[in-house]
């Protein structure tokens, strides 16, 4: 799949004129909100992420103990994604129009349908989180560069004003097959339609809906898989989004396959902007019960953002959660179930200032620091500084952080692992980590760097990079 990739982004370099814009610097630093557990132990696209251009293309090349390649081509409504990395290779092609065939994907994709019913993340079980999307439709097979989260397959869209129809087959890497087909139809400002899917030995189905008003949305999607039934509905009304679920949970090995452990929950958000920030808070239950266990967690969250001067924002975040867990006796003896509870506290501060050097360089600064409390009575602290440099055609970057945590307490890194991904990874007790990188632009339309990062008592790691853009 990857040198077929790679061959369809020479095709569309060649056809592609070098219009493509000039890469611009990272718009933001990564979102204050993520605390890392959300992504343990995956490595996920992060940093100079490509966007998709009208015409032109990219290529990355990194040498080092984390060998990778990304490559993008857009032109005339088609694109190419090709990624090869150290835990596997992805790449797919895709074309888009607003004739009567909308889409075609071919590659490696992630599906989806109306609320993740029929097909649902299952690790988004752990973080219940409602969206503020204001739309639901049919299956949709989002390109994808990610090596966990990706099915490899096809599939088609053909759609007008009125009707919406989507096809799709793909295998998961525990080598399982599935198709899927939707069929959507418009009615009074909103939308109604019926998924069916098959895998190598069941058929499942789902019915969704959602209607739209100036100021309110609301959606719903039921499915059924071999006798086994999940809800999802959802409503958004101006700066609140709440979403309800219940029912069994999506499988970890097999698409459109619903696992025993039954899932039923709610989570409420609401976002605020004022003059000079913005905010957010929410709340979430979730249960997940099986024939052994019991779990229940409750979370709470809250970020807000102020800028202090045009040059200078404050961060600040805090999230509490409470899980319990109850597991079934054990032995012949009678006994009581086992039931245990867990308080985790986090809370993080962080101050972002951007400057201008003699030499009219821009120097973005940012000085972090997160409280962790779990398991015991004592806090743990972590603390981050980085900083970055754009002079001219040279961009460099620094990172320094270093934890202090108590026993059982656990905190989330992020490593740029190599660059271009970021990896989030458990830490403990007592380290501190290092980072560097330099990149020079070569009149906009190439590069070559070099990066490095320790986190002791681990080794070093060294990357040396190498990229074009049309």
């Amino acid at each position: 799949m990857l040198s077929l990739s790679v061959a369809c982004v020479a095709v569309l370099a060649l056809s592609a004129c070098a219009t493509a814009p000039a890469p611009s610097p990272d718009a933001a630093a990564s979102d204050s909100t993520v605390w890392g557990d959300e992504y343990e132990g995956l490595a996920v696209d992060g940093g100079e992420t490509v966007r998709a251009l009208p015409r032109g293309f990219n290529l990355e090349y990194v040498e080092g103990n984390t060998q990778s390649m990304r490559a993008d081509a857009f032109a005339h409504g088609a694109a190419i994604h090709a990624r090869s990395y150290p835990s596997g290779e992805v790449g797919s092609v895709s074309w888009r129009s607003d004739h009567i065939v909308r889409e075609v994907v071919a590659g490696d994709f992630t599906p989806a349908i109306a609320e993740g019913a029929l097909i649902g993340d299952p690790r988004t079980g752990g973080d219940l989180r409602p969206s503020f999307s204001a739309r639901t439709s049919g299956l949709a097979m989002r390109s994808s560069t990610s090596t966990w989260s990706s099915m490899r397959g096809g599939g088609i869209v053909l759609g007008t004003d009125a009707f919406r129809v989507s096809s799709g087959g793909w295998e998961t890497r525990e080598h399982s097959h599935a198709g899927v087909a939707s069929f959507e139809t418009l009615i009074r400002s909103g939308v109604l339609g019926f998924a069916v899917g098959a895998t190598d030995n069941r058929v499942a189905g789902s019915i969704y809906g959602a209607h739209k008003t100036e100021n309110t949305f609301a959606g719903g999607e039921i499915a059924l898989s071999h006798e086994r039934v999940r809800a999802v509905a959802r409503m958004v009304s101006g700066s609140m989004s709440v979403i309800a679920i219940a029912g069994a949970g999506p499988a970890n090995d097999e698409p459109l396959v619903f696992a025993r452990k039954e899932r039923w929950g709610a989570a409420l958000e609401r976002r605020d902007g004022w003059g000079r920030g913005a905010g957010r808070a929410g709340v979430s239950t979730l249960t997940r019960r099986d024939f052994v266990s019991d779990v229940r967690r409750r979370r709470a969250f809250w970020d807000g953002e102020w800028r202090i001067t045009s040059d200078a924002r404050l961060q600040l975040a805090a999230r509490i959660t409470r899980e319990e867990n109850t597991r079934a006796s054990k032995g012949a003896l009678a006994s009581l179930p086992a039931h245990e509870v867990l308080d985790d506290w986090r809370a993080r501060a962080t101050v972002r200032v951007n400057g201008v050097i003699a030499n009219g360089w821009p120097v973005d600064n940012a000085y972090r620091l997160e409280w962790v409390q779990s398991r015991t009575g004592k806090p743990g602290i972590i603390a981050t500084w980085s900083w970055r440099l754009r002079a001219g055609a040279c961009d460099t970057r620094l990172s320094a952080s270093a934890h202090a945590l108590e026993t059982g307490q656990i905190s989330y890194s992020t490593d740029a692992a190599p660059p271009g991904l970021v990896e989030y990874s458990a830490v403990t007790g007592k380290g501190a980590a290092l980072a560097a990188s330099f990149r020079l632009w070569l009149k906009h339309h190439a590069w070559m760097g070099a990066a490095w990062a320790q986190r002791p008592p681990g080794a070093p790691r060294v990357w040396i990079t190498l990229g074009l853009r049309g």
